[in-house]
């Protein structure tokens, strides 16, 4: 799976957060002032805030960056180039990220053969 030079920069990005949300003093910062944590991460991102605040918000509210799934961003950004390519539509796309997510997380949790006779 190959991502755009784009998607590559959001990576760098992303990973970059990671790495700084990572460090002892930040993490001491969010334990003892959260709001000063925010502030200071949102002033030293602001480009990822800006443009993809739904992302920065999913990472700055991780308890733990070690739990931000690097994979899963992979396949987002992945789908999202071939959507801007024109080789899926958005609505396969999501179809697919929805099976995928589906199969993962509810189908285990689920005894198929009761949904088939209610």
């Amino acid at each position: 799976m190959s991502l755009s030079s784009k998607s590559l920069a959001i990576k760098d990005y992303v990973d970059k957060m990671i790495t700084y949300l990572k460090r002892e003093d930040i993490q001491s910062l969010r334990r003892s002032d959260n709001q000063k944590y925010f502030e200071k991460t949102q002033k030293k991102f602001t480009q990822l805030k800006e443009l993809i605040p739904a992302l920065f918000n999913m990472i700055i509210d991780l308890d733990n960056p070690n739990e931000f799934e690097m994979d899963r961003l992979d396949n987002m950004l992945y789908m999202r180039d071939r959507i801007r390519e024109n080789q899926i539509s958005t609505e396969s796309a999501s179809a697919q990220i929805g099976q995928q997510y589906f199969d993962e997380y509810v189908k285990p949790h689920v005894d198929m053969s009761k949904e088939n006779h209610t």
